[in-house]
């Protein structure tokens, strides 16, 4: 089942239609990467940089860039699930990095900002969100 307009309270009527056009782009096989600024609104233990990911130079703590790996409703609601490697890398007990991924999944009302870097479907490669 595609999901095809989820709500986003935090953007603007534009801007949430513009990211579910993407997550349905993706849901349907194209490869879409956003960087989102998002606020944690679930229960579990937020993660903590430098003890569970390595986090990237110059990027704020709630700034996660990533590939959509799949957008689903699950029992508390929809979700999207992100490949976030690039600012989520995993770290073991010494504080190295892994060579896991960084996965991370995202609730639709905690995305403040986001931005679509870059959608293979799309016609233009890169729309900017507010």
């Amino acid at each position: 089942m595609t999901l095809t307009n989820l709500a986003f309270e935090n953007l603007t009527e534009k801007s949430a239609a513009a990211l579910n056009k993407a997550l349905v782009d993706a849901q349907a096989g194209a490869t879409v990467v956003l960087s989102l600024s998002y606020h944690k609104v679930t229960k579990t233990p937020a993660r903590l940089a430098e003890v569970d990911y390595r986090p990237l130079d110059g990027v704020t703590s709630d700034r996660l860039i990533g590939t959509v790996k799949k957008v689903a409703e699950g029992k508390n609601g929809p979700y999207i699930l992100l490949d976030a490697t690039l600012t989520r890398t995993p770290v073991d007990g010494s504080g190295e990095v892994t060579t896991k991924l960084g996965w991370t999944s995202v609730k639709p009302e905690g995305i403040d900002t986001a931005q679509v870097v870059s959608n293979s479907a799309a016609k233009t490669k890169v729309a900017v969100l507010a």
